[in-house]
């Protein structure tokens, strides 16, 4: 439900930073995601219940977050990135090429909604809907009930 609110509020909020380059949008918004809301979200997840993954960060039972042991979990996540880029090379110009046509998605999306009017815009997240539909079912040939 907390996804859903903030995604319908991007597009009036960025239409509202119309001055600002869309470089600094990403750039904010990249900040608050990792630095703010990431370890809230953690720290939520921990109190109600839900405990995150002992693989990616270690939260111990008063909220404290263990440094050497998120290091550790970080840096075993990291080598064993390496190992598999090292098992099949191709796939790291897969990679490549999908973080540039994200990147390059993301920075039209952002200077869409600064030229457009807020409800414009809202209405084309609709379209992405179907489309990843069309795209899981051309591209990967999977049934559309996934």
């Amino acid at each position: 439900l907390v996804a859903a609110l903030c995604l319908a509020a991007l597009p009036l909020v960025t239409n509202s930073a119309r001055g600002a380059h869309w470089l600094q949008i990403e750039h904010a918004s990249t900040f608050l995601g990792s630095f703010v809301l990431t370890p809230v979200a953690i720290v939520a997840m921990a109190r109600v219940g839900r405990a995150a993954d002992p693989g990616m960060i270690a939260i111990s039972s008063d909220l404290s977050i263990d440094p050497v042991a998120a290091a550790k979990a970080i840096m075993t996540q990291l080598l064993d990135v390496c190992e598999t880029l090292r098992a099949h090379p191709e796939s790291l110009w897969l990679v490549l090429l999908i973080s540039c046509a994200q990147f390059v998605g993301l920075a039209l999306q952002t200077m869409a909604y600064q030229m457009t009017d807020p409800g414009q815009s809202s209405l084309m997240l609709y379209l992405m809907i179907p489309q990843a539909y069309v795209l899981q079912y051309l591209v990967f040939h999977e049934p559309l009930n996934r």
